[in-house]
Order: C-alpha cells, then sequence, then structure tokens
C-alpha cells in the first residue's frame, strides 16, 4: 500500500496583497487580511479564496486599488514596530511598568505633585502618540500606571531601595556627619542629617534621613535621634570621623550639646559647600578675613581700587561714611572669625596639603616609609600637579596608602561647613508649598528622591510586581 502524500504547504505571493492579505507576522505559511486581521489557514493561500473573503466581507474595500492596500499594509507594520517597544505581553517584564517607575523618579526630582502622572504626562504622552506616530494610544498609555497612588508608591520604593545603597556604604566605610535642625510650620521641628564618604575616585554626599523631632529640639534629644537610626540600621556609630553642625547652642552647647555627647564615644575630632574639604575650607576663609582687613583699610585711606562703584562717587563721599563701611568690614571679620573659629585653629599637616614637596624627615616616624612611597609613585606626582585632582580624593591612595589615608581622610571627608543641609531645607520649603501641603516630609519618598545622585535599582523593583494597567 502506498504512503499517503504529504499535503502541500502554500507560499505567500506579493500579488495577495491586491486582495488585502499579507503574510501572518509570527507564522508566514498564514494569509492575515489587513481589514479585519482575520488570520486564514494555509489552505486559504489561494487568490480565489482571498478574493472571496474580500468580497463577502468587505464589500466597501473590493474595487480598492493595490496603493489602498499597501499603505494598510505600511500602517500595520508601523503599528507592529510600536508594539514592540510597548506590548507587556511579549516581554518579561512589562515596559509600562518599568517606564512608570522612570517618570515617577521624574515627579520627584522636579518636586511636583503626583497627580501630574494622570493629569498631565499621560495625556501629553497620548498625543504624542496619535498625533506624532498616527497609532491608537490607549494601548500604551493603559500600560503605563500613573495614578496618584501608584506614582507615591513608586517613588517610596525606588527612596528605601536608594537608602538600603547608602545604609550598605556606610554599615562598612568610615564618614563624616552633617546635621541641622529647623522648625517648619505649625512649630514642627525637621532634623536633616547629611553624610560623606569615600567612593571610587571621589567623596559622596547623600542625605541620610530626615525626621521629626517631637518633644523639642536639646542636644539630647537629637543625639538620641541619630542614636536610634543607626541601631535600626547597623551603622557602627565609631564610623562617624567628623561631624558638622549649623553652630546652634542645642547642637554645640558645652555640656548638653549634640557635640558633647557624641564626644563621649570616643570621638577626638569634630567641627563645621558641597565637594568642598577641610584644607581647601580653611585657606579659603583664611584668604577672605585678610582681604576684609585690606579692604578695611584701603577704604579709611581712600584707596577704592577694589571698589569701582566707591571710586565713581569718591567726591561725594564723607569720612563718616567710610568709616561706616569700615565698621561694616570689622563686624564681618569678627562674625567670620567667631563661625569658622574651629576651622581656622585646625592645625593641617603639611603632608596632607604638600605631600610631594615636604621633608620625610620632618613628619611622624611611623608615616615616614609610607609617606616615601607616595612621593616615589611617579603616576600619583602627576596626578598632584593637577590643580583640578586631588590625590586624597581617589580610591588608589586609600588602596596603597591605607595607613596615609587612614590619617590624612578626615581632612578630605569632613563638612567644612553646613551648606547640604541648608540646601536640603530649602528643597523641604519647595515640598511643602501651598500645592503640597499634604505630603508627610519625613515619611515619604519625595525629598531623599529629589537629592539623591544614586540610581535606585528600578528593574529589581519591577520584578517584584505582577504587571498590571492603571490603578
Amino acid at each position: 500500500m502506498a504512503a499517503p502524500s504529504k499535503k502541500k504547504c502554500r507560499q505567500y505571493s506579493v500579488e495577495y496583497l491586491s486582495y488585502g492579505f499579507i503574510p501572518t507576522p509570527h507564522n508566514e505559511t498564514k494569509p492575515m487580511c489587513l481589514i479585519c486581521m482575520d488570520v486564514l489557514s494555509n489552505d486559504s493561500m489561494k487568490p480565489c479564496k482571498l478574493k472571496i473573503h474580500l468580497e463577502k466581507k468587505h464589500t466597501g474595500e473590493k474595487d480598492k486599488p493595490l496603493e489602498y492596500f499597501k499603505k494598510l499594509r505600511d500602517d500595520f507594520q508601523a503599528r507592529k514596530t510600536v508594539s514592540q517597544l510597548f506590548n507587556s505581553k511579549v516581554c518579561k517584564m512589562s515596559d509600562g511598568l518599568l517606564a512608570s517607575y522612570e517618570i515617577s523618579k521624574i515627579i520627584a526630582k522636579a518636586g511636583k505633585p503626583h497627580n501630574v502622572g494622570e493629569t498631565v504626562i499621560l495625556p501629553a504622552v497620548s498625543v504624542i502618540i496619535s498625533s506624532v506616530m498616527k497609532q491608537n494610544a490607549s494601548e500604551i498609555t493603559n500600560s503605563i500606571p500613573l495614578s496618584n497612588s501608584s506614582v507615591s508608591r513608586r517613588i517610596d520604593e525606588m527612596a528605601e531601595d536608594v537608602e538600603k545603597q547608602l545604609i550598605a556604604h556606610l554599615q562598612v566605610k568610615q564618614f563624616a556627619l552633617q546635621l541641622d535642625e529647623s522648625t517648619l510650620r505649625d512649630n514642627e521641628a525637621i532634623l536633616l542629617a547629611y553624610v560623606r564618604f569615600n567612593n571610587d575616585e571621589r567623596p559622596k554626599e547623600e542625605m541620610l534621613f530626615a525626621r521629626s523631632l517631637v518633644t523639642d529640639t536639646k542636644g539630647e534629644t537629637i543625639f538620641n535621634e541619630v542614636v536610634t537610626y543607626f541601631q535600626e540600621n547597623n551603622i557602627p556609630l565609631k564610623n562617624i570621623i567628623a561631624c558638622a553642625t549649623d553652630g546652634a547652642p542645642s547642637m554645640t552647647g558645652r555640656y548638653k550639646g549634640f557635640i558633647a555627647h557624641l564626644k563621649k564615644l570616643s570621638r577626638k575630632y569634630f567641627l563645621q559647600g558641597k565637594d568642598s574639604d577641610l584644607i581647601y575650607s580653611k585657606s579659603a576663609i583664611a584668604a577672605f578675613l585678610r582681604k576684609l582687613q585690606l579692604y578695611k583699610n584701603n577704604i579709611r585711606r581712600r584707596a577704592f581700587e577694589q571698589f569701582p562703584c566707591l571710586a565713581s562717587v569718591s567726591s561725594d563721599l564723607q569720612d563718616e561714611n567710610l568709616a561706616l563701611y569700615g565698621e561694616y568690614m570689622e563686624n564681618m571679620h569678627e562674625d567670620m572669625q567667631t563661625r569658622f573659629s574651629d576651622l581656622l585653629m585646625m592645625v593641617i599637616p603639611t603632608w596632607v596639603s604638600i605631600p610631594f614637596e615636604v621633608s620625610v624627615a620632618d613628619i611622624d616616624i611611623s608615616l615616614q616609609k609610607h609617606l616615601i612611597e607616595l612621593q616615589s609613585d611617579e603616576i600619583m606626582r602627576a596626578k598632584f600637579k593637577d590643580e583640578n585632582y586631588n590625590v586624597w580624593k581617589t580610591k588608589d591612595v586609600a588602596t596603597k596608602y591605607p595607613l596615609l589615608w587612614d590619617k590624612a581622610q578626615l581632612y578630605v571627608i569632613a563638612f567644612p561647613t553646613s551648606y547640604l543641609v541648608e540646601s536640603g531645607f530649602s528643597r523641604v520649603s519647595q515640598l511643602l508649598s501651598k500645592a503640597r501641603n499634604r505630603l508627610d516630609i519625613v515619611k515619604r519618598g519625595d525629598l531623599r528622591l529629589s537629592l539623591t545622585s544614586m540610581e535606585p535599582d528600578i528593574k529589581k523593583l519591577a520584578e517584584q510586581h505582577q504587571p498590571q494597567g492603571s490603578h
């Protein structure tokens, strides 16, 4: 008995486009109608059967020219491309969910209300897709959860992820701490903390926490808040190598201030711009104080070279005016000397400020051989000559010369001023505008996410969710 013959597989022909058919994208052995998207069997891959489908089901299109069907084909292929970019069904993870996180991060960075996702951004995306790309926007916008509650959750999740990354660093690295407290409206006091630690090629600065001070703003209360946070997150207090405050009595009072409490834990030295360090700041402040004295003396003797505006009206200036200007400068000089007294009195070792010029014989004997090794490092010597490069802020120094780094890191990592927390409170004020008066600064993630330079692991966060539509 003869074996049954194998059924013939019909192939698509370009002439079938004149009947409104193209090969099915995922199975080219079957014809697909461009009008109704019906997929027929391979047995229907014949001109006569395709024509029957067109004439019976699409009477209005049966006399359309070939150009009409070409346009349908081109539109379909373009639509297919957009679908590939956004269709969560063919992706392991929903692209719409990823977009939801990224857009929520943009909202937080900009300090905008959470409802702009669904009231502004999604409508704008819809207009772009429908007007520019000529596609149905609802399939895409429905896959991006951007309701007010969705955006709030995304922001909180990303902020928590960033905080966990930061804590992991602080658990194993030494760092400088910066603190400030401020009373907001309704007499609510908030404590802000920043940290600075060495990371790769430069010190990294991050907001550590924002906490409400429920009872008062005394030094002991502030100290207890800090200790509680460190204990909750397993951060050793011994990792703090320096602390900067705003100079307020609650922070620096001799017996009851925060610093006094912190000094009881074996800390040897604490004191008060972004990316700045003690070496640069001391030099800049000392130079400015000397300039103030120079300016005061020059004004009093009518030497106005440094003051072109005064020079233009010098003939109208009375001696009492000049005396008043001099008094202003004298007061400024005294205020700055008081505010930065710790910094000005600090002795910075010469081998830290000019490591390649100091004589090894003049430094502590325990560091001599290590400094010789550094001074003999031609790569480091070349980098030191670059005014934009600080050898103490490089990962190489910490790795190759750990003993020198252990002694020098205080002068690099410590905060010279409370600039960062003051900037943080500026952002707090922005978030607490009338449009955001219901936002809980301390509990929600907006503040951290708007200030951080760290990137949340959005892919990991998205994988923890089942892809879903807007809710």
